[in-house]
């Protein structure tokens, strides 16, 4: 849960201070505000997007592997297991 909260709030913070300003991140794409508002300043985004998929990716993970690390110490039959895994596999994806 402290992973998703960090990642949440970190992502947050990077996309609001990216532009001068601040609400140039979201009405760059506003044909009407670029009308009249032609001096605004924004960060190249690609390295937060590509860090916030890499984590993405890495919670995703983390979710699966949790709970298969769980599943492995339990006594139940195969097919139990198979069953709970494909369970939380549709939950990540």
């Amino acid at each position: 849960m402290s992973f998703t909260v960090v990642y949440f709030l970190s992502f947050v913070i990077v996309a609001a201070t990216g532009c001068k300003p601040i609400n140039a991140f979201w009405m760059q794409h506003s044909i009407e505000w670029l009308a009249t508002n032609r001096e605004y300043t924004c960060r190249n985004d690609r390295f937060p997007v590509i860090f916030s998929g890499v984590l993405s990716i890495l919670g995703d993970a983390y979710s699966l592997v949790i709970p298969a690390l769980i599943l492995l110490k339990l006594n139940l039959p195969k097919r139990q297991v198979l069953g709970m895994y494909l369970v939380f596999g549709l939950g990540v994806s």
